[in-house]
């Protein structure tokens, strides 16, 4: 293993179905779709293991026939490292999956396979062209040069955060997955953890002080770890960060 790899992450593949079963041109856009994953895409997770990230292509389509297809494939999508969505032909399966994931800030890459018209919806966002013939190739054990391009794309991701605010979006807008709420009752919460949490907190503090709480006769720690009373904390937040502290019974 490549150094500073570690355990395999999931890329997943939206892709429009196509049926090896059904008629001559859902056949073709079986064979080409088969061929775009397997001498495309498959490369790809060589290209990124040289680069240190471990990748597994995922597959969406292999699941069309589970029974409660749409939570395993949310699950998949939720928990992937990065997506990808092939544009080929009109499939609705594909569009709400990808619109899935732009709802999850996953920042998904998109493939526009053998010419195919993107959506009105999708006409400025950048993609990765990849024609019939690339798709299709004999010697599909190497890496083309748009394997690489989607690998540099997916380590790009994994270097920033799977997470991406779209641009749409304010600035001020707080980046999905980032807001964890807790209660004392938590098994997991410990002083120290409230401490490193209100230390940690750089746009926006909410304290939610239930009545009877005698939050202000607790030991806390300030950023270095040193005692600190709360109304240190909160003074050093407000006045040093610039951060908004709200508090609510």
């Amino acid at each position: 293993m490549a150094p500073g790899a570690s355990r395999k992450k999931t890329c997943f593949v939206i892709t429009p179905y196509g049926d090896p079963e059904g008629t001559d041109e859902q056949k073709e856009h079986a064979k080409v779709i088969d061929g775009l994953i397997e001498n495309v895409l498959r490369p790809v997770e060589r290209v990124c293991l040289e680069a240190g990230l471990a990748i597994q292509i995922v597959e969406g389509r292999d699941r069309k026939q589970e029974k409660g297809i749409w939570n395993k494939i949310g699950s998949d999508i939720e928990s992937a490292e990065t997506v990808i969505a092939v544009i080929y032909t009109s499939s609705p399966n594909a569009y709400l999956e990808l619109g899935l994931a732009y709802g999850l800030w996953m920042s998904p890459i998109l493939i526009v396979l053998d010419g195919a018209e993107k959506p009105s919806d999708l006409k400025d966002i950048e993609h990765v062209a990849v024609s019939r013939a690339e798709a299709l190739r004999e010697d599909g054990a190497d890496p083309t040069p748009k394997s690489k391009e989607i690998a540099e794309r997916i380590v790009g991701i994994n270097r920033r955060g799977r997470r991406s605010k779209p641009d749409f979006l304010p600035e001020t807008t707080t980046s999905y997955g980032s807001i964890r709420t807790y209660d004392r009752f938590s098994k997991a919460i410990e002083m120290s953890d409230w401490s490193h949490m209100m230390n940690e907190a750089e746009k926006h503090l909410v304290l939610v002080l239930p009545k009877g709480m005698k939050i202000r006769t607790r030991k806390f720690s300030d950023r270095h770890g040193a005692p600190a009373h709360i109304d240190e904390i909160i003074t050093e937040k407000v006045l040093g960060d610039g951060v908004d502290v709200t508090f609510s019974r």
